[in-house]
């Protein structure tokens, strides 16, 4: 899965942001956070200016380890996909479906 959204700079100084994807199955089978930090990056933009980003999540992102199947497991259902400054600051959710 490519995530791909825009970070816009509306300061007046050219600065860093550290973009951050995480990831939350919504009908879990098995405890799991409600998010988990999948990929990050840190993006440069200019005063003022917009820098699109992509981020790849592959399909590791979105399976939790089975101690009990003793394997990496994907769940059949639905993910939100957050994109933020940090856990609590999420500012874009997009729901995707596993099949």
């Amino acid at each position: 899965v490519d995530v791909t959204f825009d970070v816009t700079n509306t300061s007046k100084t050219d600065g860093y942001e550290v973009a951050q994807i995480y990831v939350g199955e919504v009908a879990t089978k098995v405890y799991r956070p409600s998010k988990e930090l999948k990929g990050f990056e840190k993006v440069f933009v200019k005063a003022g200016q917009t820098e699109k980003v992509t981020i790849h999540l592959d399909s590791r992102a979105f399976k939790y380890y089975s101690v009990a199947d003793d394997r990496w497991v994907l769940n059949k259902t639905s993910f939100d996909i957050m994109v933020g400054a940090n856990v609590s600051d999420i500012r874009l959710i997009e729901r995707i479906d596993m099949d």
